[in-house]
């Protein structure tokens, strides 16, 4: 605490975690930080990279000396993968969020039903992320003049209409549950390890003998094994994935002239020369969707056997959590391209007056950022200033704030 109050952050390389006895390469950079050993660099505020030992040494902060198996106490265990687990858990969670709401601005300016998200289907199929996520659209779509209010009972199509809505709009509850639930388990995982012992070993108190164990004997186990960790960031992995491949048919669908109902060709304005002023970003989509389906293949169930056999079984959670940092980042890039798009469809639909007072923030937040593209235009730079919102948690906290600011479910 008292080295990141200093503002001294060690420096941890990714590579070199097995997840088996613990995060040990990762805890060990750390510790040697606190050690002012020769090889040890920390980064200052002001985004040096300095020796531990000068920094610490400048900021008060002698050598930590260690007794006799508190080094091993203190690298033996799965807490940095535990830690980076948490910060993805978070992040997944928000990602979550913001493409709930995109999923239902993408509805509205499709014209689509609120008749798919009817409590009678969580009655009869109770998932639980189900039910939630049915009654969250229920909520986003209260009030818009887009989407069809037809909880009461459908409307009449007109000819050519389609009576149904295509899979990803009217399927999104069912899609999403999964993800949903799993994130709920993956919470209260990470909640019982984060609060938890490692060991290697540890010493039996009186409370904890059992019949006929003389107290404060030792126990070499094996709760370093971060098995849980790897699981519950190969399961986040795969939750990124699932929000990836939404937003990729979902922008299939607004750009195409045969399935958008009535939006021009890749969305393009009237000033457009050719009507491509989006096919350029559902392009990337579709790499979108591909480079995050190979960046959610599992990894707990890849590993080998290491350190001369001591190490037959391994979690390689951080491996995972390697590859989710980067699936974070392609998730939130998929983000920001589709609310780019949706933000263009609801201009060329009448107007942001025509949302639902739910969604109309988000849609505000984007057009903060970026402008109408009337016609054919570089995009590359609203995606970044949007996906840089998305990193920073700025758009996380609007929806919070603003879109859910009534929600009572």
């Amino acid at each position: 605490r008292r080295l990141l109050n200093s503002g001294l952050t060690p420096v941890v390389n990714q590579y070199g975690g097995l997840g088996a006895s613990g995060d040990l390469a990762h805890n060990c950079r750390v510790v040697s930080a606190l050690r002012h050993l020769d090889s040890a660099l920390v980064q200052d505020r002001e985004g040096r990279v300095r020796p531990a030992s000068e920094a610490l040494s400048e900021a008060g902060l002698p050598a930590l000396e260690l007794d006799p198996k508190a080094g091993l106490g203190f690298c033996n265990g799965d807490n940095f993968s535990s830690a980076l687990a948490a910060l993805l858990a978070v992040d997944t969670l928000e990602a979550l969020l913001i493409a709930t709401v995109s999923g239902a601005m993408m509805i509205e300016v499709m014209g689509g039903s609120n008749r798919c998200f009817h409590p009678l289907l969580d009655a009869y199929r109770p998932h639980d992320g189900q039910r939630d996520i049915a009654a969250i659209y229920r909520y986003l779509l209260d009030g818009s003049q887009m989407a069809r209010q037809e909880m009461q009972g459908h409307e009449r199509r007109a000819e050519g209409v389609s009576v149904q809505d295509g899979y990803s709009l009217r399927a999104i509850p069912q899609y999403l549950a999964p993800s949903v639930e799993r994130l709920k388990a993956v919470l209260g995982t990470l909640g019982t390890n984060v609060n938890s012992t490692s060991d290697n070993p540890l010493w039996v108190p009186p409370e904890e003998t059992v019949a006929g164990e003389v107290p404060w004997q030792w126990v070499s186990g094996a709760n370093f094994l971060a098995m849980h960790v790897v699981d519950a960031i190969d399961g986040l992995r795969q939750i990124m994935t699932r929000i990836v491949k939404l937003n990729d048919r979902h922008m299939a669908r607004l750009v195409s002239p045969h399935h958008n109902n009535g939006l021009p060709a890749n969305l393009s304005g009237p000033e457009a020369v050719t009507p491509c002023v989006f096919k350029g970003v559902q392009i990337q989509a579709g790499m979108f969707e591909v480079y995050s389906t190979l960046l959610s293949i599992p990894v707990g169930t890849f590993f080998g056997v290491h350190e001369e056999g001591n190490q037959d079984v391994t979690a390689h959670s951080l491996t995972s959590g390697i590859l989710a940092l980067e699936n974070m980042r392609v998730t939130r890039y998929s983000l920001a391209q589709n609310l780019l798009a949706v933000a263009q469809a609801v201009d060329l639909r009448g107007g942001p007056q025509l949302l639902s007072p739910q969604t109309r923030p988000v849609y505000q937040f984007v057009r903060e950022r970026a402008e109408f593209a009337g016609r054919e235009r570089p995009l590359h730079g609203d995606i970044e200033s949007l996906f840089g919102s998305l990193a920073t948690g700025e758009l996380a906290s609007v929806v919070r704030s603003q879109v859910f600011a009534g929600w009572e479910g």
